[in-house]
C-alpha cells in the first residue's frame, strides 16, 4: 500500500506543469496575474520568486495568499511570507502548502537579499520541501534558489532567477525523482510608476524554452490592473491590486483553454514606522 501511494506522489510531481497540482512554483497573486513571471515582482511576494527585489523594501511586511487551480480545492495553494529589512540587508521567510490531507506538499524557505548601491541587488535562498502522502512515509529534500536584479537605467531593469541549480532530488521508497530546475531572465520597461511592460524567458531543464509577456497599469499609485500571456502551457492571465494605507489587496486569474479558470487572492500589510 505504501508503494502505491508513493507512486501516486511521483505521478503528481511528474505532471506539475499540466495539472498545476502541488506546484513547487507558486509565486503569489501578482505573478499569477502577470503570466506567472518570476523575475520582476517588486512587492513582498517576490519572496516566492526573485527575492532580490526584497532588498529595496523599506518596511517589515507580512502577507498571505490562497489559490484554487481550476476550482479544484484538492489542488489549492496557501502561502505566508514575511520580509524584515535591516541595515545588513533584507531577511525573508516563506511557508507554502499545496494539495490536501491525502497528498500535501509543503515548502519552507529562508532567504537573504542585499542591495549593492542603487542599481544592483542579489539574493540566496535555502528551501526545504516535504511531501506527505496518506499511509506513507514523508519524503523531503533541500534545494536552493538565487538571483539578481540590475537597474540598467531609470526605465529599464533586468532580472535573473535560478531555482534548484544543484538539481536536487526527492526520494519515495526506492524511487528518486529529480526536482525541476529553472532559469528565468526578465526585462522590464517602465514609464514612471504608471506603466510597466515586461518580457521573460523561462528554461526548464530538459524542456523547451517558454516565453512570457505581461503588463501593469497603475492609477494614482493605488489601483493596479495587470495582464499577461504565458506561452507553455498557453495561459491568459489578468488581475488587479489595490492599496489602502498599509494594506494591499491583490487578485490574480488565469484561463487555460482545456482546464479552465484558476483564481487566487492575497493580502499584505506593511508596518510603517510612526513619525515623531
Amino acid at each position: 500500500m505504501k508503494r502505491r501511494y508513493a507512486l501516486i506522489g511521483i505521478l503528481l510531481l511528474s505532471y506539475l506543469d499540466i495539472v498545476i497540482a502541488q506546484d513547487l512554483n507558486y509565486t503569489g497573486p501578482i505573478s499569477h496575474s502577470m503570466a506567472k513571471t518570476k523575475t520582476m515582482d517588486h512587492t513582498v511576494w517576490s519572496t516566492l520568486s526573485n527575492a532580490s527585489n526584497t532588498a529595496y523594501l523599506k518596511h517589515i511586511t507580512i502577507a498571505a495568499a490562497y489559490q484554487m487551480p481550476h476550482s479544484i480545492k484538492e489542488l489549492s495553494s496557501r502561502a505566508i511570507v514575511a520580509v524584515y529589512p535591516s541595515q545588513l540587508g533584507s531577511f525573508s521567510a516563506l511557508i507554502n502548502q499545496n494539495g490536501y490531507h491525502k497528498s500535501q506538499l509543503s515548502k519552507y524557505g529562508l532567504s537573504y537579499s542585499r542591495a549593492f548601491g542603487k542599481n544592483y541587488s542579489a539574493f540566496f535562498q535555502l528551501n526545504y520541501i516535504s511531501h506527505q502522502i496518506i499511509r506513507s512515509n514523508t519524503s523531503d529534500a533541500f534545494y536552493s534558489s538565487l538571483g539578481m536584479l540590475i537597474k540598467a537605467t531609470n526605465a529599464l531593469q533586468i532580472g535573473i532567477y535560478i531555482q534548484n541549480p544543484e538539481q536536487g532530488k526527492i526520494s519515495y521508497s526506492s524511487h528518486s525523482f529529480a526536482l525541476p530546475s529553472y532559469f528565468n531572465a526578465g526585462l522590464e520597461w517602465s514609464a514612471g510608476s504608471a506603466i510597466k511592460i515586461l518580457g521573460e524567458i523561462e528554461k526548464k531543464l530538459d524542456h523547451p524554452t517558454n516565453y512570457k509577456v505581461a503588463g501593469q497599469f497603475a492609477m494614482r499609485e493605488r489601483l493596479f490592473v495587470r495582464f499577461g500571456i504565458n506561452g507553455k502551457p498557453s495561459l491568459f492571465t489578468f488581475g488587479a491590486g489595490f492599496i489602502l494605507q498599509q494594506l494591499q489587496f491583490d487578485a490574480g486569474f488565469s484561463y487555460h483553454q482545456q482546464l479552465g479558470m484558476t483564481s487566487g487572492i492575497g493580502i499584505s500589510y506593511a508596518f510603517h514606522k510612526k513619525s515623531n
